[in-house]
């Protein structure tokens, strides 16, 4: 069987990483939709991709995303799991490391962990599997694959709740059963503000009228100050952000401070 499918010369959603490896916020909630779209079709044809990662995803010449490479996509005429011939090992889910099963509810996880990594960092997840193969199994079989500290702090708790029922660990229980219901619960999110990295590695909130960065200065051992900033778009005049600038705290309140910050922005509660 042969796929003829269009050029597309933007390449796969990686050429949109910044600094720090992830993808602006909003970004990847819209390449994650536009992939459970696809999904859709492929499960309602009785296909299973299973190998869903950042590098085969395209995008489009309308700024669109496009699940790509159908390699060792599987056929199941009745809609029941099959046995792979192979799988993206960083990407495997329990139920193929325990059982080598795969169904549509496979195909959400590895859509679950390539989200995760579009938003906190590409080379997060992979990298343990490289370092670790057998430690890694385990942790998926176990479902720590990804645990809370692991996010960024601009991740919105709605955020981190779809992606985390995304990979759930019990695919008949607790994991989205289609791609439909996971695509639903991402079109309700609505954030006004968005997250980036800026070209030193910092990251940098922003809405449609001001920019926000911050600055975290050493006081001591274990204290800090941190002093955040607005720039009005418009002007290009930036002040100090008053409301979250604080002094001697701790690594932990430091964390906290900023998580706040940030989402305060991307709410549009700032």
């Amino acid at each position: 069987m042969v796929i003829s499918m269009p050029f597309y010369e933007n390449g796969s959603i990686q050429s949109k990483m910044n600094s720090l490896n992830f993808v602006d916020l909003k970004s990847a909630i819209k390449c994650v939709i536009d992939v459970l779209r696809g999904l859709e079709y492929l499960h309602e044809s009785k296909y299973y991709h299973c190998d869903i990662k950042p590098n085969n995803i395209l995008v489009g010449n309308n700024g669109e995303y496009i699940l790509t490479d159908y390699g060792i996509t599987c056929f199941s005429p009745t809609f029941t799991a099959v046995n792979p011939r192979q799988t993206y090992m960083p990407h495997v889910a329990p139920e193929t490391v325990q059982c080598g099963v795969y169904d549509a509810r496979t195909d959400i996880y590895e859509l679950g962990i390539t989200a995760f990594r579009l938003m906190n960092g590409i080379s997060l997840v992979k990298n343990d599997f490289i370092k670790d193969p057998d430690g890694f199994r385990d942790s998926v079989i176990r479902g720590k694959v990804i645990t809370d500290s692991m996010y960024y702090p601009h991740v919105p708790n709605s955020v981190k709740r779809i992606i985390n029922k995304a990979i759930a660990l019990d695919p008949q229980k607790e994991r989205y059963q289609t791609a439909l219901e996971m695509r639903r619960d991402l079109e309700r999110l609505a954030f006004v503000g968005n997250c980036t990295a800026d070209e030193n590695g910092n990251l940098i909130a922003y809405d449609k009228s001001s920019r926000y960065r911050y600055v975290i200065e050493a006081t001591g051992k274990k204290s800090y100050n941190l002093t955040t900033f607005r720039r009005n778009m418009k002007s290009g005049i930036e002040k100090r952000f008053l409301k979250h600038c604080k002094t001697n705290l701790t690594g932990r309140q430091i964390n906290n401070t900023l998580r706040l910050f940030l989402l305060e922005i991307i709410t549009g509660k700032a």
